[in-house]
This record gives structure tokens, C-alpha cells and sequence, in this order.
């Protein structure tokens, strides 16, 4: 008898916790996210976390994709309109040169409305984002006038001990080749470049003020507490000393000193300097360390760069000095400089940003001599890059290229996310072929603990008269054998 309790026993404790068991792989089996629940492997759900979060960043990466290539197709598509639109300029400026055409004529006409819609390209907008930068790059040399300006400071002011003589203009681009001539009276002078409020170039200490300011004096009297205090702190105490690069002559000699700088967003700034005879025959020129190689002395003159997002383009020249100083022959070179768009938190990035075009505003074929100018703007002339070469050499191929850029990156990613999908479908399929055996086994040991229970009662009937039948005595009640 104590054989059969036993059974029953442990059968009954199989049967419940089989219950359990396959309670708990049925709601995995049915879950979608089996393994975020399962505790039986914790390597599979790690690996499948990993995988997850590579998907959503893949899909986060491919739609940034596919958002920028639907921006330069946009951008592809106006630039392409601008270079036709510059193809017929030019038809109608070299018709006018031959053949010069009155203001009211139809060609004169047509060509202002090419103007027009070239205005309306250049302001067009994707989601609300410009397609066009504002400013042009592709543009002439500019002659930067300074003759009879705060730059061209030939005699001394009375009264003044020391003043910084500057000028500031918006050249229309974010950076490139500017060249200029200083010359100085002997007491020395400090010369420094601005583009907007940094400072990337300085012959002495580093100007804390408003670049942008025409003129700062330091005067005798200190009256003016604001721009004349004898306390300035723009103003430098000790001009020329050995922290700051030297001229010398007379500022109306002719002799002059050539400064020459390149810079722009997220390119290194670079200088040169050409110096004249007087300058070459002073002390600070003789000798195994002369002016010309302060860079690769490390020395006295302040450079820095512009950052790779930068797009200032007010341009600031200053002179400070505590005689005469003039700065003279100002010429601008704009250059192209790509615009990097971030599309992800990896580093990851296309250039999408282009510099823009010229509208022609100030242009006109109302006559020879404008429609020469307005030919040579399209078609280019020495140094100065035409337009239509600036479109059709520069930015068109450049787009072209981002967009190719672009598609390769999309079929990769397609390639990859696919093999991550397939890497996550097999630990979910292992872990989904686990749960089912499990549950299918949980479900057959419930069924037979389930069985050797109803075969229990099925046993109490059986011993029941056999029992009867050994002892010859009253029926023994089969529940006596629990």
C-alpha cells in the first residue's frame, strides 16, 4: 500500500508543477517578445538587445539618408535650371555686344526676367530649409577701397597717444585669398584680419574689442571713458616690443610690406609676408632668424583658424599704432568651401550645403560695355571664375557625386540590415523552437501525471475487492489507503 501512496503523491506534485511550466512556456510561445521575458537564456537576450538597437540606429540612419538625398535632388534640380538659365545670358549678352539692343527691346526684356527667376531659385526652400545658400562665392576679386579711409592713416591725429584705424566689410563669403600692402612710421605698428568676431590674423597681442569699430583712440585727456580712456584695454600698452612683428620707414615712402592670408571654415589659416627693402635692411631682419621665418620660429605672429561651421562674412582689417600706419591695395579672392551635414551620432557626414549663385541684380546687356561685363561675369575673365563654369565644373558634379555617395551608402545599409535581421530571426526562431519543446514537454508530463492520478482512484477499485476477497472481512474503504 505505501507503493501506491506514493505514486500518487508525486504524480500529484509532477502534475502541478507541469502546470506551472507549461504555463509559462505557453506565454512565451505566445508572446511577440519571447525573449524579453525569458530568463533561461540571458547570452540570447543580450545578443538580441544588441541586435535590436543596431536595427533602430540603421533605420534612423537610413531614413537621414534618404531625407538628404531627397535635398540635393531638390538642390540638383535648381542648380540644373541656373545653368541653362546662365546658357541663355549668355546667347542674349553676346547678341548685345555684337549688336548693342535698346531697354525696351524684347532681349533686354527676356533677360531681366531670367533675373527674376533666378532671384526665385536662389529663395526656394525644402521643408521649410533653404536650398540655397545666400551667399556667392563664385564670384570676381574684390578690390576692397581704402584710400581716404581710417586705413590710410598718413598723418596723426592731435591729441591722439595711440589709436587702431580699421575698416570692415562684407565680402560674400566664408573665406579664401586676401591680400594687402601696410607700410609705417618708425615708431612700429600692429596689423590684424577679422572675419566677424574672430580674430585669424595679428602681427602683435590679441584685440579684445568690436572689430568692427572704425576707430579707438587712446588721447592725453582720458575724458572719454568709453573709446578715448588712457586705460583702454583694447589698446596695447608697448606696441613694439618683442612680442610683436616690426616695420619700419615712412609710411608715404612707397616701400611697402605684402600680407598675404588664406582661410575659411575648418581649413588651417596661412599667411606670407613679403618685405620690402627698408624692412629688409633693419636689425630685426639680419641675422639666422629674420621676420620672414617667424612661423617656423613659433613666434610673434597670432594666427587661427575659422571653425568648419563657420559662416561670418564680414571681413575687418585693423592697423593700431601709436604714428602712422597705412594699409593699402586690399584684394579679396572668395574660394569654395564645402559644407559638412552631420546625418548621424557617429560621424557620419555628406556635403549638402552649396554656396550659392549670383542673380545678376547689378547686371544689364542694355549696352556694349555692360553686356562685355555681364559676358565676362558668366564666362569668366583672368583669375575671376565665370559663373556658368562655377555651376557647371563645381557644384553639379559635386552634387552628383554626394548623391552617388548617398546611394552606395543605402544599398550597404540595405545589405547589413538584412543580415541583422536574418542574425535576430535565428536566436528569436531558437529561442521560440526552445519554448515550444519545452511547453510540449511540460504538456506531456502533465498529461501523465494527470494519468498515473485517475489511474490511482482506478487502482482503489481494483484493490478494493481483491482486499475484500484476502482478509474475508468488511470492505476496506479504498480512501484508507491516502
Amino acid at each position: 500500500m505505501q507503493l501506491t501512496n506514493f505514486a500518487f503523491m508525486s504524480s500529484r506534485n509532477d502534475y502541478l508543477d507541469a502546470q506551472r511550466s507549461a504555463s509559462s512556456s505557453s506565454s512565451r510561445v505566445s508572446s511577440s517578445s519571447k525573449l524579453g521575458v525569458s530568463k533561461l537564456d540571458t547570452a540570447s537576450i543580450s545578443q538580441a538587445a544588441n541586435l535590436r538597437s543596431t536595427i533602430l540606429t540603421e533605420q534612423s540612419y537610413t531614413q537621414n539618408l534618404y531625407s538628404t538625398r531627397s535635398y540635393l535632388k531638390f538642390q540638383e534640380d535648381g542648380f540644373m535650371k541656373v545653368f541653362q538659365i546662365y546658357q541663355r545670358m549668355e546667347e542674349l549678352s553676346s547678341e548685345s555686344l555684337l549688336q548693342p539692343k535698346s531697354s525696351n527691346s524684347p532681349i533686354n526684356k527676356e533677360f531681366e526676367e531670367l533675373k527674376k527667376q533666378l532671384v526665385e531659385i536662389k529663395n526656394s526652400k525644402m521643408n521649410g530649409i533653404s536650398v540655397f545658400d545666400p551667399v556667392a562665392t563664385c564670384g570676381e576679386i574684390v578690390d576692397i577701397p581704402v584710400e581716404g579711409s581710417a586705413l590710410d592713416y598718413t598723418t596723426k591725429d592731435p591729441g591722439v597717444l595711440q589709436t587702431i584705424r580699421g575698416k570692415s566689410v562684407d565680402v560674400k563669403a566664408y573665406g579664401g585669398k586676401l591680400s594687402f600692402n601696410v607700410n609705417s612710421g618708425g615708431a612700429g605698428e600692429i596689423y590684424r584680419v577679422f572675419m566677424g568676431p574672430t580674430q585669424i590674423f595679428s602681427t602683435g597681442p590679441t584685440f579684445t574689442g568690436d572689430p568692427t569699430k572704425v576707430v579707438i583712440n587712446k588721447t592725453a585727456s582720458g575724458s572719454d571713458l568709453n573709446e578715448d580712456s588712457a586705460s583702454n584695454p583694447v589698446l596695447q600698452g608697448n606696441i613694439r616690443n618683442n612680442d610683436s612683428w616690426q616695420t619700419s620707414g615712412l609710411a608715404g615712402d612707397g616701400d611697402t610690406d605684402k600680407i598675404t592670408l588664406e582661410f575659411g571654415p575648418g581649413i588651417e589659416t596661412t599667411y606670407e609676408i613679403t618685405l620690402g627693402n627698408s624692412n629688409i635692411s633693419e636689425s630685426f631682419n639680419i641675422g639666422s632668424s629674420p621676420q620672414e621665418q617667424l612661423k617656423s620660429n613659433g613666434g610673434k605672429i597670432r594666427i587661427a583658424n575659422l571653425d568648419v561651421k563657420s559662416s561670418e562674412t564680414q571681413l575687418s582689417i585693423h592697423v593700431e599704432t601709436k604714428s602712422i600706419g597705412v594699409i593699402s591695395d586690399v584684394e579679396f579672392v572668395p574660394k569654395f568651401f564645402d559644407q559638412n551635414l552631420d546625418i548621424d551620432t557617429t560621424g557620419n557626414q555628406v556635403v549638402i550645403k552649396a554656396v550659392g549663385f549670383d542673380t545678376f541684380e547689378d547686371f544689364s546687356i542694355d549696352s556694349s560695355a555692360n553686356a562685355k561685363r555681364t559676358s565676362e561675369k558668366l564666362l569668366g575673365a583672368g583669375e575671376m571664375m565665370g559663373e556658368s563654369e562655377c555651376i557647371g565644373t563645381n557644384w553639379l558634379p559635386k552634387i552628383a557625386s554626394a548623391i552617388n555617395r548617398i546611394d552606395s551608402e543605402l544599398a550597404a545599409m540595405s545589405s547589413s540590415s538584412l543580415s541583422h535581421e536574418i542574425a535576430l530571426g535565428r536566436i528569436v526562431d531558437s529561442d521560440l523552437a526552445l519554448e515550444t519543446t519545452n511547453h510540449a514537454k511540460q504538456m506531456l508530463k502533465m498529461d501523465m501525471a494527470a494519468f498515473v492520478m485517475s489511474n490511482t482512484t482506478r487502482i482503489n477499485d481494483v484493490l478494493t475487492p481483491l482486499t475484500t476477497q484476502h482478509h474475508r472481512g468488511a470492505v476496506l474503504d479504498g480512501g484508507a489507503l491516502l
